[in-house]
């Protein structure tokens, strides 16, 4: 258990973020709250807010941390890929959100009240992911324009996102779970193959 003054403030951040998401794995969003954290860690919940702005500020800063290591497991897939590096991103990305369902969803089902912000470095990692993806396409489709490049790896994520969400909720009826890897991948490779067609 913690006690005042055994812990700076830095650790007990740290210890607050490790918490939440250890929370958020085990057993989901909707289970997470700063009362539950505060606990877990042996101090009182106005120990949290020294830290933290309020439980929004919380889970920002938790999801952060998700989309940091979504993005360490995505660059490391496309690394290690000789050809088709946009295709194992894609795959990588399935993968983390199978190994990791409830942060995966997290960082999609939380809804942020409209009085509060997401802590600024969000919007930036959110971006990093799609810059990961717009530097791959424009290495495999050198034709396709500058000025589109940014669209088509929003519109390509998009679709592999919608695979995830499917799948993770069930709602892919008659396709089987070790099938999934298959639609990520005829969905991608068509794509682009038609961008690498065109003149």
């Amino acid at each position: 258990m913690g006690r005042r003054g055994e812990h700076s403030l830095a650790e007990i951040k740290a210890m607050a973020l490790n918490t939440a998401i250890e929370i958020i794995t085990q057993q989901g969003l909707a289970q997470l709250s700063a009362r539950k954290v505060a606990k877990q860690m042996g101090y009182t919940v106005g120990t949290l807010y020294l830290v933290f702005k309020n439980f929004h500020d919380l889970v920002s800063q938790a999801n952060a941390m998700t989309l940091d290591e979504l993005y360490r497991h995505s660059l490391n897939y496309s690394q290690h890929a000789i050809e088709n590096k946009v295709l194992q991103i894609s795959l990588g990305y399935l993968q983390y959100a199978l190994d990791n369902p409830n942060r995966w969803r997290a960082i999609f089902e939380y809804q942020m009240p409209e009085q509060e912000q997401w802590i600024p470095e969000y919007a930036e990692k959110v971006q990093k992911l799609f810059a990961l993806v717009e530097s791959l396409l424009v290495v495999q489709c050198p034709s396709l324009p500058s000025d589109s490049v940014h669209l088509t790896a929003h519109a390509l994520w998009s679709g592999v996102h919608g695979i995830c969400v499917l799948a993770l909720t069930g709602k892919l009826q008659g396709i089987e779970l070790e099938q999934v890897p298959d639609l990520v991948s005829l969905l991608v490779n068509n794509c682009l193959l038609g961008l690498q067609q065109q003149d």
